[in-house]
């Protein structure tokens, strides 16, 4: 039967870490210092299975909450939690690692899809306003995650839908006004249409516009 190893030595290390020696032929562990004060590890304490196993994972949580800092501070993308997991994954950290240093990472602030999300979200309705479906559609395809999403959108409702719909509306109107009521009437439609708004929503517009603008 294998001896249970034992601490040698605790090395403090720069940015609140802790080299954990031990004897026999065990790697070291660099954890944070705060995990080995938790545990009460100290020099002479005999190391069971579990707490190695709870040490090696503290360590790869570090190193992969680490390697998604450097990600977040030098990338000039927006980082998702689906986009970080998967180039952690792909560094080679495990699942359980990469979902614990995810989680850390957030709560920091290093990953911000939801003040992304709302910062398209505001930037698309000022400028081109559209559908709550077409701006979900342009917002997955930046990678943003789905909790992200529905946060953000969780109160946009048929009322601001509409409003959106009418300023589309109204904007594109002014310029139709020299075709013929039904050319323009139809360009109008497929614009709302193409903007991802719904045959409800454009028909309420249209009703709405019938005697302002026509």
């Amino acid at each position: 039967m294998d001896p249970v190893p034992k601490i040698t030595d605790l090395q403090f290390l720069p940015e609140d870490r802790l080299r954990v020696v031990f004897d026999g032929k065990l790697d070291d562990q660099i954890v944070p210092s705060d995990f080995v004060l938790m545990l009460g590890l100290q020099v002479g304490t005999k190391v069971s299975p579990k707490v190695l196993t709870k040490l090696a994972f503290a360590s790869s949580v570090m190193e992969a909450k680490k390697e998604g800092q450097l990600i977040c501070q030098n990338s000039d993308k927006n980082i998702t939690r689906s986009s970080l997991r998967k180039m952690l994954a792909q560094r080679g950290y495990l699942p359980e690692s990469v979902d614990q240093a995810i989680a850390d990472l957030e709560k920091s602030g290093y990953i911000k899809g939801a003040v992304f999300a709302q910062k398209w979200v505001d930037r698309r309705q000022k400028s081109s306003p559209r559908s709550k479906r077409l701006i979900q559609h342009e917002l997955r395809s930046k990678g943003v995650d789905n909790p992200d999403i529905e946060q953000v959108l969780s109160e946009f409702s048929e009322n601001e839908e509409i409003e959106s719909a009418w300023l589309v509306y109204q904007k594109y109107a002014k310029r139709y006004q020299s075709l013929e009521p039904h050319v323009a009437r139809r360009r109008l439609h497929g614009l709302l249409m193409r903007r991802g708004f719904s045959h409800s929503t454009i028909q309420s517009v249209e009703a709405r516009f019938e005697t302002e603008v026509f």
